[in-house]
């Protein structure tokens, strides 16, 4: 949905300033895909029987890192590419949904 949404804005003629594009229903979508994503890794620990502590830790340093690294990155591309650079991070987002749900079907 996501990448969907992604490549649609970027389609769009209209300049939109960030406050439009991060209203309710994109942080609600956000916060539900975050949310998902947490609690796989944390049945995932578990599972594994690790240490939740360590875990959590490890997962929180490592999505910060690549968070601050995506931002700076998304910037500096964002700024020389625009509206393509929008399209084609939808495009990875749906590839790698399709991948997941592809491995996971056939698993």
């Amino acid at each position: 949905i996501i990448g969907i949404q992604m490549i649609r804005e970027s389609l769009s003629k209209d300049e939109e300033d960030i406050g439009s594009s991060l209203g309710v229903k994109t942080m609600a979508v956000l916060a539900v895909a975050t949310s998902i994503d947490a609690l796989a890794s944390g049945i995932a620990i578990a599972a594994a029987q690790g240490n939740m502590g360590l875990g959590a830790l490890f997962i929180g340093l490592i999505t910060f890192t690549l968070s601050a690294i995506g931002v700076r990155t998304g910037s500096k591309i964002g700024s020389g590419f625009g509206h393509k650079a929008e399209a084609l991070g939808g495009v990875v987002l749906i590839v790698i949904g399709l991948r997941i749900l592809i491995s996971h079907l056939t698993a």
